[in-house]
């Protein structure tokens, strides 16, 4: 990688961060929604943070969110062996209501979807221009999906072809 891609690549995280250091006295700091995005830990995932404050008695909220996950872990033992190469994308309605000032009900409505994605090359110029490892990912196809997993030999999980539908979680 060349010195001027990763004085880009610095340059671009300086520009994305400046924000928080020139407005950090007003910002107010509440954690931010996340969640486990690991395609094998959605099937059941427990519930994602989000707002540490309630919402009041009587009033509803309302959020739409979007996370987008790389998953790249190729892994295998005498008896076992999973790839899970992919990207996920996942939508969220979310409601809440107060029920009291302490409080709050709410329900979620997901919208998943697994595909080959497009980040691969920017991940491994990420690394690159950082210095981080690779993982084996530099060597393999990209954008590619493969949720691949067996146990002695037997094929236990295989999903390559893109797909979406209602989350469960």
């Amino acid at each position: 990688m060349t010195l001027q891609l990763k004085i880009t690549a610095l340059c671009f995280a300086l520009i994305l961060l400046l924000p928080a250091f020139l407005h950090a006295a007003d910002m107010e700091i509440n954690p931010f929604r996340t969640t486990n995005q690991s395609p094998l830990a959605a099937i059941h995932p427990l519930p994602a943070d989000s707002d540490s404050v309630v919402t009041p008695k009587g009033r509803l909220s309302s959020a739409l969110s979007f996370d987008l996950a790389s998953s790249y872990t190729p892994a295998s033992t005498a008896g076992e062996r999973i790839l899970l190469d992919g990207e996920s994308y996942r939508w969220t309605l979310s409601f809440r209501y107060g029920l009291t000032d302490t409080a709050e009900v709410g329900i979620e409505l997901p919208w998943v979807m697994h595909g080959g994605g497009f980040l691969d090359s920017f991940i491994i110029d990420w690394h690159d221009a950082f210095g981080l490892p690779q993982g084996g990912r530099d060597n393999a196809p990209k954008n590619r999906l493969s949720y691949n997993y067996a146990n002695s030999g037997e094929q236990r999980l295989l999903l390559d072809d893109s797909g979406s539908g209602i989350g469960d979680g």
